[in-house]
């Protein structure tokens, strides 16, 4: 079986929201991400470098969420 990986809790301060005043002030975002790749060969091989980098994907949610408005 493909392991999940589960990422709790990411706080991110971003401007986001409907007001204005959101838009201008804003606030911290808790995100939750739970990941699961098509495969993962690092189960079988045992090898590092087939894991899934979490670091890496938590940290593009946060570029995405801190560099665009919604």
């Amino acid at each position: 079986p493909v392991p999940t990986v589960y990422v709790r809790n990411l706080q991110v301060y971003a401007y986001h929201g409907v007001p204005d005043a959101e838009q201008e002030i804003g606030h911290r975002l808790r995100i939750d991400l739970e990941l699961t790749p098509v495969r993962c060969d690092a189960v079988a091989t045992d090898d590092i470098a087939e894991t899934l980098d979490y670091a890496a994907a938590a940290k593009g949610v946060q570029s995405l969420i801190e560099t665009h408005q919604f």
